[in-house]
């Protein structure tokens, strides 16, 4: 049986070096979040900065949370990320 295949299955244990820390984390910073949606960082700054994504202040640094940023591309899709009035604010 392939890896995939016992995914689903109770007992299944997955190894650390199988799943990268993006999988891991409930939390990424601006950069991890970039990566892991596919949004530049320079338009992820964007979004905090606009408050359109809503962030854990840690001095100068954000944390997005993990369901936050998918609801907030699912609330978003299709939409062009770059026009401030089109994108809809997610809450917490």
């Amino acid at each position: 049986m392939s890896r995939n295949e016992n995914a689903g299955k109770i007992g299944y244990w997955i190894k650390r070096e199988d799943i990268s820390m993006a999988e891991i984390k409930i939390g990424m910073t601006i950069e991890e979040a970039s990566e892991y949606t596919g949004i530049g960082r320079n338009t992820m700054r964007k979004l905090v900065e606009w408050e359109k994504i809503p962030v854990l202040r840690i001095g100068r640094k954000a944390i997005i949370r993990r369901d936050v940023l998918e609801r907030f591309m699912a609330t978003n899709e299709g939409k062009d990320l770059r026009n401030r009035p089109e994108v809809k604010t997610v809450r917490t």
